[in-house]
């Protein structure tokens, strides 16, 4: 993540050393530093030995060591195999509690996708789950642009295969597209045939409320309804 963010700005004339950069990521995803985010990393990204880690993804959260994530080698949908999470018997850690999750995720540049939008989708599936939810967030030299993580369209429960889509426009200034799906408590999520085209440009962001939160104007700023 750190050289496709340094790549890119360098074709922007930015220039900034490969530890800046390391810098950078860490503050994304809410370290201080390069230093605690790599003892992180190093004492929680593990993969269950009942899973293959699929090429290209990387595994994150707040809780990773709580969460056995990989390819499902005993399920096919639609033809195509499909990545599971799922929760383990290691205990969440107190200060996340139930907010504790997994996810299997990408990252790639934005540099082809902006003054575009982007729409992502994939089919979904849970068991027994707290939420299971696709999410993408877009990235700029300092950090967050765009996000949307299903929080109220999440599967949760038992439920069979759902299609899931997001769409985000991206900023000039954009620099990384990062996406993926997560499972956050208990139970187990399964998602299969990911895919990422252009938008409409005609057509809305989704957000984290759905199409149902986005007002068309500010309304009622007096609260007088």
């Amino acid at each position: 993540m750190a050289k496709t963010l340094r790549d890119a700005l360098a074709q922007k004339n930015i220039s900034l050393s490969h530890s800046e950069t390391l810098e950078i990521i860490a503050q994304q995803f809410g370290f201080a530093d390069w230093n605690i985010l790599a003892a992180k990393i190093n004492t929680t990204n593990t993969v269950s030995p009942e899973t293959d880690l699929p090429a290209g993804w990387t595994i994150w959260g707040n809780a990773v060591q709580c969460y056995d994530m990989g390819i499902d080698s005993a399920l096919i949908h639609k033809g195509q195999k499909a990545a599971i999470i799922r929760r383990n018997n290691e205990p969440l850690p107190s200060e996340v509690g139930q907010g504790g999750f997994g996810t299997l995720m990408q990252t790639f540049s934005a540099l082809d996708w902006r003054n575009k939008k982007i729409e992502l989708r994939a089919d979904l599936k849970s068991e027994a789950a707290d939420a299971v939810q696709m999410w993408m967030r877009i990235d700029g030299p300092v950090g967050l642009l765009r996000f949307d993580n299903m929080d109220f369209r999440r599967i949760k429960g038992n439920q069979d295969w759902t299609p899931a889509r997001i769409v985000l426009a991206i900023p000039d200034n954009a620099v990384t597209v990062n996406f993926g799906f997560f499972v956050m408590g208990d139970g187990t999520g399964w998602a299969s045939g990911f895919s990422i085209n252009e938008a409409n440009t005609n057509e809305p962001e989704t957000t984290g409320m759905g199409y149902e939160g986005i007002l068309a104007k500010p309304q009622n700023l007096d609260f007088a309804n």
